[in-house]
């Protein structure tokens, strides 16, 4: 079950719109930046906070779409980093979500 917290209005001019995706699952990840690309969004994503906040900072993205139970760096920890740097400019998205097996 996917839980999103959060509303964002898509019928807005993708092709100015950068999105990063922060997942540890690639699959969700790269389902996600497939829907969104096809939308016209230029995506980008990475698989573990580390990776996640160098490039939010490379890209500068509009919206970050972020996972928060990831191992290694934590969700909480990538927003903690993110929230911290003055050079990062989009608007956070948590995605925390649980698979019911």
């Amino acid at each position: 079950m996917m839980c999103l917290d959060f509303t964002i209005d898509l019928r807005c001019t993708p092709a100015s719109k950068r999105v990063l995706i922060i997942d540890d699952n690639s699959d969700a990840a790269e389902t996600m930046a497939l829907l969104l690309g096809s939308l016209g969004y230029n995506v980008f994503t990475a698989n573990d906070g580390k990776t996640g906040v160098r490039m939010a900072l490379q890209y500068a993205p509009d919206v970050i779409f972020l996972d928060i139970t990831m191992p290694t760096m934590s969700g909480y920890d990538t927003i903690a980093i993110l929230r911290s740097n003055r050079e990062r400019k989009g608007r956070l998205i948590r995605c925390p979500y649980r698979i019911k097996r």
